[in-house]
């Protein structure tokens, strides 16, 4: 670790971090492990342990390295503490090295273990964790002292990973993406503010609103009620002379997807009104748009996500991803303008 060892940090902490976190709502700190990386000194502490500043030092003589950082990060808003200095995430920097590429076992932190050949977790074991941090608020003594086994477990492999990507990582960049982290972090804590009312009276009234779409768009009887029926489909292509032209699935089946209907409606014009009537009611799902109580959108942005290293939000959840005409949704509060960039 010789090449850690010059940079100018008096301490490395190697931090995960446990939440609970509904969909749409503001994250809820369950437990925080930590390790320093030099001295050995370790922290486990229970949310309801910790106090207004961290249990470790922070500053600019301080490296904080995570696994998907932004969750820690998340978890230092939550609880109201000033944000690292200084912050390594190794979830960016596996995803960088492996760009354009899928790792055997994906890109979480056992995979970038898997993938680096460093000791990793048991899966089977985090999936169990996982499911009882999510859905329970109560926890025994036994639970919580297995909670905090498995949140050591995580930075002990999150040590191991470092050991292996330290010496080859190229600081000055690796910082300026935790930089952005922070940013991403808190963009997140913030969320989206949404006009909850139309929502309600859209959700409430999605069934008039398909009805009238349908009744307007499908002009070719392709749909039985508000089903669309794929053996209609294929007897208009048999009265067209398009059937052989109709790209199929590898079972024989007439493809269904956006791609295929915007293609063969390039060549067949009558169909384009079905085409975009399709897209349109794929688009009408507003039951996944992650909404809190405040009435604020709140979802993972998943930074970096993409290989040109863009956010990779879900295009269902996040109001900026989904169809444009929904964003008519977003209600800045008053005096506030939203502006997206």
């Amino acid at each position: 670790m010789r090449a850690t060892r010059d940079l100018s940090f008096d301490e490395i902490i190697l931090v995960d971090t446990e939440f609970r976190s509904p969909p749409g709502e503001t994250p809820e700190p369950v437990c925080l492990v930590a390790h320093e990386l030099w001295s050995g000194r370790r922290h486990r502490y229970w949310a309801s342990e910790l106090g207004s500043e961290p249990p470790f030092l922070t500053g600019s003589s301080t490296l904080v390295v995570a696994y998907y950082a932004v969750a820690e990060l998340s978890f230092f808003l939550a609880m109201d503490w000033p944000m690292p200095a200084n912050i390594c995430d190794l979830y960016v920097e596996f995803r960088g090295a492996f760009n354009g590429r899928r790792p055997p076992a994906g890109f979480g932190l056992a995979g970038a273990c898997t993938a680096l050949g460093v000791a990793g977790l048991d899966m089977m074991e985090k999936d169990a964790m996982r499911d009882l941090i999510l859905h329970r608020v109560d926890y025994t003594a036994g639970q919580r002292e297995a909670i905090l086994d498995y949140c050591a477990s995580d930075v002990d492999a999150l040590e191991r990973l470092f050991r292996r990507m330290g010496p080859s990582l190229n600081y000055r960049y690796a910082l300026l993406r935790g930089d952005y982290l922070r940013v991403v972090a808190a963009m997140e804590r913030r969320g989206i503010p949404i006009d909850l009312e139309l929502l309600e009276a859209m959700r409430i009234g999605r069934s008039q609103i398909v009805n009238s779409l349908i009744s307007r768009a499908d002009t070719l009887g392709l749909y039985d009620g508000t089903s669309f029926r794929t053996a209609r489909l294929e007897e208009y292509l048999a009265r067209s002379g398009a059937a052989d032209a109709w790209p199929r699935t590898p079972t024989g089946r007439v493809s269904l997807s956006s791609e295929t209907f915007d293609g063969m409606s390039r060549v067949l014009p009558e169909l384009r009104p079905v085409a975009r009537l399709r897209k349109d009611l794929d688009q009408l799902r507003l039951d996944d748009i992650e909404v809190g109580r405040d009435g604020r959108n709140r979802t993972m942005t998943s930074p970096f996500g993409t290989v040109t290293s863009r956010n990779q939000p879900g295009t269902t959840k996040y109001i900026f991803s989904a169809a444009r005409w929904k964003r008519g949704l977003i209600r800045p509060e008053q005096g506030v303008n939203a502006h997206p960039c």
